[in-house]
């Protein structure tokens, strides 16, 4: 099952290797992924930047946030 939305880039968070990057759909949802920073300058991520996530429901890992 794949799910896909389009949205816009909200906020882009680098670290020594990967970035978070979290994207605002246009149903209202943040989505947040972990990305290669060699991805991220590949695709031209940043904030305002429309993008389009895909989603595999095999793929998700949900997290509590206290």
């Amino acid at each position: 099952m794949l799910f896909r939305s389009d949205g816009v880039v909200r906020t882009l968070t680098p670290g020594a290797v990967n970035a978070e990057v979290e994207v605002q759909t246009a149903q209202g949802l943040a989505v947040v992924a972990i990305v290669a920073q060699a991805t991220v300058k590949e695709l031209g991520l940043a904030p305002g930047a429309p993008v389009t996530a895909l989603i595999k429901a095999s793929d998700i890992v949900l997290a509590v946030i206290d």
